[in-house]
């Protein structure tokens, strides 16, 4: 935990001052006025928890522990992700392919491929393409460097 401040588990349903530090460090990544600042942990506070853990690569649950908590206090992913290489199958491939493939308006799409969690030659390039981007060493290797400029990339944020 970031600075040593113990800070209290939190989902839906919740109430008080450890909310309202919530949803003002989720307005922090998200539009402004789209979340309350009410001190009620309610559907809106859950689904931009939500939001931010995936984007994160946190457990999806909606629930706000330790983990969330220091990414939400760092920006940072956890470090104690997996390294993602050519030849690696998983969960954690679906979502990093997620996120090359997305297409926003402001933002280039660098994986057209299908999202099937397997790291082959397509999603290497994609990552080489991206990590050549980001000015991060273009390796094709999804480690914790790399996580944290996709989660940033993601929300609309330059890390550089």
């Amino acid at each position: 935990m970031t600075a040593g401040v113990q800070r209290p588990v939190l989902q839906r349903g919740a109430t008080g001052n450890a909310v309202q530090e919530l949803q003002k460090l989720l307005q922090s990544f998200f539009i402004r006025g789209a979340l309350p600042i009410d001190g009620i942990f309610g559907e809106v506070t859950e689904l931009q928890v939500k939001t931010f853990q995936y984007i994160f690569f946190l457990k999806r649950d909606g629930i706000v522990g330790a983990r969330t908590w220091t990414s939400l206090l760092t920006r940072k992913p956890p470090t104690d992700l997996p390294v993602l290489r050519q030849g690696s199958q998983s969960d954690w491939v679906s979502r990093v392919q997620d996120f090359l493939a997305v297409y926003l308006p402001e933002q280039k799409q660098y994986y057209p491929g299908r999202i099937d969690g397997i790291f082959g030659a397509q999603t290497e390039a994609a990552v080489r393409e991206f990590q050549q981007d980001k000015r991060l060493t273009a390796d094709g290797i999804v480690g914790a460097r790399t996580y944290e400029t996709l989660s940033l990339y993601r929300l609309g944020i330059s890390n550089e």
